[in-house]
């Protein structure tokens, strides 16, 4: 069974939460960019007439 040579600390919990949350906002931010630019194409390139 395996038994892991470490101890989980308030401090360690503390850093790996304020990690976590700034990936949390840079996934956001890149999926509002992407949302942008898709909206961007959508909306914003002229349609061809044909």
């Amino acid at each position: 069974m395996f038994e892991p040579k470490f101890t989980i600390s308030n401090s360690i919990t503390k850093v790996l939460l304020e990690i976590e949350r700034a990936r949390g906002f840079l996934d956001a931010a890149k999926l509002k960019e992407a949302w942008r630019k898709e909206r961007d194409v959508l909306y914003y390139t002229p349609k061809r007439l044909e």
